[in-house]
């Protein structure tokens, strides 16, 4: 059975997740109470926390499509760049598979790369685009890590894409800092995400296009 936790806040609503998941995955998808939580609730508890700063933001959350994902999201996203996690750029809650923690990330769309026939070549071409968006928002230093992060992947794929795909953030432990810490540190990340995408013109010029197995170039990338 999923643990109950006070789930008020952001602290406690991502709480909730790291100390609940694993039991729940154990249980039927279809109707669980977690799942309805992660999809729901909580990107309602982020657009409230986020307050005024959520102004034209998609805030997604996802435990799996028809049965448990290895790990949730909760994904930010501007339309004016995507809306969708497979594309653009976005801020994400990434959870690891261990639920042990769960990283603060500026991401990048990994669908594309997904396709590509050398699974090393996609996960290089997402470490130079991440380069890229460091050096357009160097702005990103003053609060936020830009070392590698361990999702716990485990073989799971999409995982180690997510992991070169990370562009800077910081990474929680499961005991999670004071709540006015991660809200803080969500309003600061959403405000050099709306950096990167006034200056993502320049950008886009050059970054890593993914090609696919069948040598086509996604015109649709990052």
């Amino acid at each position: 059975m999923e643990t109950c936790v006070e789930t008020a806040g952001l602290r406690s609503g991502i709480g909730r997740v790291l100390h609940s998941y694993g039991s729940a995955k154990r249980e039927t998808f279809g109707g669980h109470p977690l799942e309805r939580f992660i999809r729901k609730d909580l990107p309602v508890i982020v657009i409230e926390d986020l307050g005024t700063a959520a102004s034209g933001l998609i805030v997604k959350g996802s435990a799996g499509q028809g049965q448990w994902a290895d790990s949730p999201w909760i994904a930010l996203m501007d339309p004016a760049v995507t809306n969708s996690p497979q594309r653009g750029f976005y801020v994400a809650y990434l959870f690891a598979g261990s639920m042990q923690r769960v990283v603060l990330s500026l991401n990048q769309g990994i669908g594309a790369f997904t396709t590509m026939s050398s699974s090393e070549e996609a996960l290089d071409g997402l470490r130079r685009n991440t380069e890229l968006i460091r050096s357009a928002v160097p702005e990103y230093e003053k609060r936020f890590d830009d070392g590698p992060i361990s999702l716990d992947a485990r073989g799971h794929r999409p995982a180690w894409y997510y992991q070169a795909g990370h562009a800077f953030g910081r990474s929680y432990e499961r005991t999670l800092p004071p709540e006015v810490v991660m809200i803080e540190d969500l309003r600061s990340i959403v405000q050099v995400y709306r950096l990167l995408i006034h200056r993502n013109a320049t950008l886009q010029k050059r970054l890593v296009v993914p090609t696919t197995a069948s040598g086509k170039r996604h015109l649709e990338h990052v």
